[in-house]
């Protein structure tokens, strides 16, 4: 926030002791600088439905133009069928652009990061415990050093076994059950996606703002992070655009609930 500098004219009488001339001083320079609490943005501040409904919402915007044509490979059916609706439509999206590969890919020039399928990545701590709880019959090490490769189906089961881990892990231990219960399937799918990614963390600004429902600053926040401004330095189009989406998603959701709480002001007044 930016204030306009205070300007202070006076005159110093030389009859008055130095003390006290130091002493008026620092009050008039008190009096004239604004007060700002540290840390204290538009953001951190309670947002009231009337702060919220001061401006009309600006044109509606649709995040799904912004989505990649589809999968590079169809999700199984039957994997499919045993999705949530918020499963589905999170698992379409991330499919969307994580791609697919029945072999082991690098992320990185280091090839630190051995990642197969959609998105499953070898180096991540429980990968092995997973790995072998959705493919027991499958060696692990093998597959991850690119000895082997993965079918269409095994690639399929290990995707499902990450929606859903992290769609229960989000709802339920991140944002509650209730509160990410109560957003639209769109948004539900769009918080996964960013947990998918790794662009959301608990613990998070962008948490925070999501459980104290200050839609209109999640956007924002959720784009202020060093990977996307990474990505968008390097023009790594595929986590600028997934972000892109997500925030987008989110703004619409933020404009909705404007709308709705402008109409229920107008409702009420037309009541009173």
């Amino acid at each position: 926030m930016r204030h306009r500098q205070a300007t202070l004219h006076f005159t110093l009488r030389p009859s008055l002791p130095a003390s006290m001339l130091t002493l008026i001083v620092l009050s008039m320079m008190l009096l004239a600088e604004p007060r700002v609490v540290r840390g204290e943005s538009d953001c951190d501040q309670d947002q009231s439905s009337d702060s919220m409904e001061t401006t009309d919402p600006p044109e509606e915007i649709d995040p799904s133009t912004m989505l990649p044509d589809g999968p590079d490979e169809p999700i199984t059916s039957s994997v499919n069928d045993e999705f949530s609706d918020t499963e589905k439509e999170a698992a379409d999206i991330i499919a969307r652009f994580e791609g697919y590969s029945t072999k082991v890919y690098y992320l990185t020039k280091d090839r630190t990061d051995p990642t197969i399928g959609r998105g499953f990545n070898f180096a991540r701590n429980t990968a092995k415990k997973d790995f072998k709880e959705v493919l027991p019959e499958r060696d692990f090490d093998s597959v991850k050093d690119g000895k082997e490769d993965l079918t269409k189906n095994e690639i399929d089961k290990l995707f499902a076994h990450d929606i859903n881990a992290n769609t229960v892990w989000v709802r339920n231990q991140v944002i509650g059950q209730k509160l990410f219960n109560s957003f639209p399937i769109e948004v539900q799918a769009a918080i996964v996606n960013g947990f998918y990614r790794g662009d959301i963390r608990k613990g998070d600004k962008t948490v925070e703002l999501i459980k104290n429902e200050k839609w209109d600053c999640v956007p924002t926040e959720y784009l202020d992070h060093e990977g996307y401004r990474k990505a968008t330095k390097k023009n790594i189009t595929g986590i600028v655009n997934r972000m892109d989406y997500n925030a987008a998603v989110f703004k619409k959701y933020a404009m909705e609930l404007k709308k709705e709480q402008k109409k229920e002001r107008k409702e009420k007044e037309g009541n009173e």
